[in-house]
């Protein structure tokens, strides 16, 4: 089943918003090829948005080359094209950690800047205390 988390914060649209979790779901192995994807009308349902917006969503996922539809078959996870592996898409474990640690600081409410920010400090502060430290030989 499709995990979505619509945010009302009106940052992102919520197309986009659908698009990306659908990503952050394959990157996670929630979502896996070959599985189906509620029909446009059911996602709208379940999400409580307007059907142009979930039909906007598929859209861009079919343009991404992320899910392929038909009239018989209905919306299909595609297998990851060989462009796509080492992608964002891919199943690395550090991908995996980074995709579930995102949607928890989003889920908290934090913008991309204040991640982004709190982000380069911590890293700063790594490449410091790293660099300063003695090395044990």
């Amino acid at each position: 089943m499709i995990n979505i988390v619509i945010s009302d914060n009106g940052k992102y649209p919520i197309y986009r918003q659908i698009i990306e979790q659908v990503k952050q779901n394959l990157a996670n192995s929630e979502l896996k090829p070959g599985e189906h994807l509620p029909p446009v009308r059911k996602l709208a349902e379940i999400l409580q948005i307007n059907l142009g917006t979930a039909a906007r969503a598929y859209l861009g996922l079919k343009k991404e080359g992320i899910v392929g539809a038909n009239t018989r078959r209905g919306t299909v996870i595609l297998e990851p094209s060989k462009s796509h592996q080492g992608s964002s898409l891919g199943q690395r474990p550090l991908n995996i950690i980074i995709n579930k640690s995102l949607i928890e600081i989003f889920r908290q409410g934090y913008t991309p800047e204040e991640l982004e920010e709190s982000f380069t400090l911590q890293i700063t502060r790594w490449k410091y205390l790293r660099e300063t430290s003695p090395t044990t030989g």
